[in-house]
This record gives structure tokens, C-alpha cells and sequence, in this order.
């Protein structure tokens, strides 16, 4: 039902607690906890960290992928935003710069904190059909102004060498 990928640490430990009560499947995969990390989130950890196809295969299978952001990301968002969207996969994020990338509710939904996070999981776990409209407009915006040549075409123009 929901995917995480990524490292675990107190902050996304925090926000991931209230789902843990939810009557649903709840994969994480990342690197291995810090052994001083006790928390029953990590009774959910795969014991491994998911590359290419395997990740697609768990994205894809999701009802829901959360998406947390590192604290320190002030005005930025992270690379799974852009892979989650490209292969079709439903997201709920907490990117604080989404909106310059994806329509937040349209493409993708987001959160602010742990009490949101559960609300619009539970939100978006009972409508299946409009995780699927959301995920489709996001994989097509995706591919259609976020592909490696777009991040390109941009890092090049910005130290101006215009392609």
C-alpha cells in the first residue's frame, strides 16, 4: 500500500510514525538504520536498498509512495519526485519548492508534518482512481518538461552557455 525509499533518520522517523497505525502494507527501503534507530517503523525496513528495475516494480505497485524531503532541503526538491513521476507512480511529498515543478493536488499531492502526512494518506488510499488521474498528469508533465535533456538545457543556460 505505501513505499518509502531512502534513508531512516529521526526527522522522517518522526514523520512516518503516524502511519505505522493505518490497516495497510508499509515497505521502506534504504540503506541500513543507524543501530542506536529503535523504533517500530523499522519492523516495515525491506533489509535493503531497491535500484532500476526492482524500484519501478515497488513504485508501481504502491498505492501511495511518500516522499520526504531532507530539514535541510530549503528550497529545493529531491530526485525521487522527478523518478516517481516519470515511471507513473502516485506520490504525497513534502518538497518545499514542489509547486515550481508539479501542481500540488493535481499532479501531486503534498503534506506539511506528520498529522497532514497521515490525513492525506488515508485521503488518497480510498480513491484509487484519482491517484491514478494525478500520477498520469504528473508522468506526463514529467516527460514532457522534466527529462534529463530539460535539467541540461537549464544547467546550461544558467552559467550561459545557451544550448
Amino acid at each position: 500500500d505505501i513505499v518509502f525509499y531512502g534513508n531512516l533518520y529521526p526527522y522522517r522517523v518522526k514523520l512516518m510514525d503516524g502511519l505505522l497505525d493505518l490497516d495497510c502494507d508499509i515497505r521502506l527501503y534504504g540503506s541500513r538504520p543507524a543501530a542506536w534507530l529503535q523504533h517500530r517503523l523499522l519492523s516495515r525496513w525491506q533489509g535493503h536498498e531497491v535500484y532500476f528495475d526492482e524500484k519501478v516494480k515497488s513504485g508501481l505497485a504502491a498505492k501511495v509512495v511518500v516522499n520526504t524531503s531532507h530539514f535541510g532541503e530549503v528550497r529545493s526538491i529531491n530526485a525521487r519526485t522527478f523518478e516517481v513521476a516519470g515511471i507513473g507512480g502516485f506520490q504525497v511529498a513534502d518538497a518545499p519548492a514542489m509547486a515550481e515543478f508539479f501542481e500540488p493536488g493535481r499532479e501531486i499531492a503534498v503534506f506539511r508534518g506528520p498529522k497532514e502526512l497521515r490525513r492525506v494518506v488515508e485521503h488518497y488510499l480510498q480513491r484509487p482512481d484519482e491517484r491514478r488521474e494525478m500520477a498520469e498528469r504528473a508522468r506526463e508533465r514529467a516527460h514532457r518538461e522534466h527529462t534529463y535533456a530539460h535539467r541540461l538545457a537549464v544547467l546550461l543556460r544558467t552559467v550561459g552557455l545557451e544550448p
